[in-house]
């Protein structure tokens, strides 16, 4: 691909774009590609949602997470934490990782481990500004009048995302989780570097 493009090119007039610069471009492209995909795996994600519902049950949480590993992003569920430790105190051990993960993907649910997860991240500014928040919806009346009839809800998570079916969601957490982690390795990549003062 890189030398048919060249070939191309060099009926190009070198003011316009040289094959030396287009090498230079697709070499900058593909270490910028390469960064990303080494660095996927360095934001853990945690995932809160019901493992009993109607809605969400285990198998579905379990599926989730296995695609969203398959992009190379380190995921889990607050369960497995709570399994890991044993006999440590439940909320003690949910809090902590929540802190711990520099990402967290909250389904709305109705279980008691959903709504202790909810209430921890609603009650910490830092939770919430580092949380994708999904909930469902019936209909596009219902979702344009959702702000009014649960406002408080909805209103306190900074990034709220409905969706309709699960389909939906599975499509809707892999783009908000790899977006959220690509968004802030450009953010790195593309901060200055501190110039070092000569001695």
């Amino acid at each position: 691909m890189d030398s048919y493009i060249k070939r191309r090119l060099k009926k190009v007039p070198a003011r316009v774009y040289s094959p030396r610069r287009l090498t230079k471009s697709i070499s900058k492209i593909k270490n910028r590609e390469q960064f990303r995909r080494d660095n996927l795996g360095r934001y853990p994600v945690i995932l809160c949602g019901d493992h009993k519902g109607r809605i969400m049950n285990k198998k579905k949480m379990c599926e989730i997470q296995d695609l969203i590993e398959k992009k190379g992003v380190s995921c889990k569920t607050g369960e497995y934490y709570i399994k890991k430790a044993g006999r440590a105190r439940k909320k003690e051990i949910t809090e902590a990782c929540l802190n711990d993960a520099d990402l967290i993907i909250l389904i709305d649910g109705k279980g008691k481990g959903t709504r202790e997860e909810s209430s921890l991240i609603r009650n910490k500014k830092w939770f919430k500004k580092k949380t994708l928040f999904f909930f469902r919806y019936k209909s596009l009346n219902k979702i344009a009048n959702v702000i009014h009839k649960n406002q408080e809800f909805v209103s306190e998570f900074k990034y709220p995302i409905p969706y309709k079916s699960y389909e939906e969601l599975k499509a809707l957490i892999l783009f908000g989780v790899q977006h959220w982690i690509l968004y802030r390795i450009n953010k790195k990549m593309d901060k200055p570097k501190k110039k070092t003062k000569k001695r």
